[in-house]
């Protein structure tokens, strides 16, 4: 396909399928893909909505409390990994708005 030409790492590839499906989901756990796509939208405001699903963060207060609640768990009792959902756009006028 023409319009799919070699691109270097797969983190600026979720670029070209905004514009041919508009509105994506980009599954990611390299956080390079929030400024790729933050960078896109500012660019590309008029295009559709863009989320990157990744795993998910922790605040400060609940790295603080597993630390001083460290203990010793077993296999059964380790978490399964958490995922969020960041919406892009939101995101935008959240910096944009606190810049002001």
């Amino acid at each position: 396909m023409e319009e799919m030409n070699a691109m270097g790492e797969s983190d600026v590839k979720f670029m070209r399928y905004i514009a041919m499906f508009r509105d994506i989901c980009i599954d990611s756990i390299d956080s390079d893909v929030i400024l790729i796509a933050l960078l896109y939208k500012t660019r590309h405001p008029e295009s559709g909505k863009v989320y990157v699903r990744r795993y998910r963060t922790k605040t400060k207060d609940e790295e603080a409390w597993n630390r001083l609640n460290r203990k010793r768990k077993t296999d059964d009792e380790k978490p399964s990994k958490e995922y969020e959902v960041l919406d892009v756009g939101i995101l935008k006028d959240m910096l944009h708005n606190s810049m002001k």
